[in-house]
């Protein structure tokens, strides 16, 4: 079974969103909390503690903080997508071939298989499948290439399968 596919700037800056968004937000949000309870703390060193100024400030703190950290890495993630070289090895078309081996991806300047014991989790939003291999490295394949819904789950049912196989 295969799929030929183009990945297009848009599809990368849309698997970093969902990577940001999914997978990266509780690392996010501990340290937004961690920042939110140690400022306050750091900032008021020496001087007389009020529980009520200090929750006041913690509030404060996370607000601020949350919205400036998490805003800023939105926008640094959504620059990502002029990264790739136009005929690099991330962008362009490729075909992806499931074989008992491993997921074979191949373009015009490589050629690479993906053991089955390699592949971590496969994962979907409304508009792609991605196929993980790593903590932050999937393949990514746009939904809209798969001709029916029926195509598309008959491909990842045979990944599953390959998957249990191992």
């Amino acid at each position: 079974m295969e799929i030929n596919i183009k990945l297009t700037r848009k599809d990368y800056i849309n698997f970093n969103k969902y990577y940001y968004l999914k997978k990266a937000i509780k690392k996010r949000i501990i340290v937004v909390i961690i920042m939110a309870f140690g400022l306050p703390l750091i900032m008021n060193i020496g001087s007389s503690f009020y529980l009520f100024n200090y929750l006041y400030n913690v509030l404060l703190a996370g607000i601020i903080f949350g919205v400036i950290y998490l805003l800023l890495g939105y926008l640094l993630m959504n620059r990502t997508g002029k990264l790739p070289s136009d005929n690099g090895s991330i962008l362009g078309e490729r075909r992806f071939i499931i074989t008992d081996e491993g997921l074979i991806e191949e373009s015009n300047t490589h050629r690479s298989i993906q053991d089955w014991k390699g592949v971590k989790s496969i994962e979907e939003n409304h508009n792609y499948l991605f196929i993980f291999v790593d903590n932050i490295a999937a393949y990514i394949l746009p939904k809209r290439y798969f001709r029916t819904k029926e195509k598309y789950t008959e491909f990842v049912n045979e990944i599953n399968k390959k998957m249990k196989q191992i």
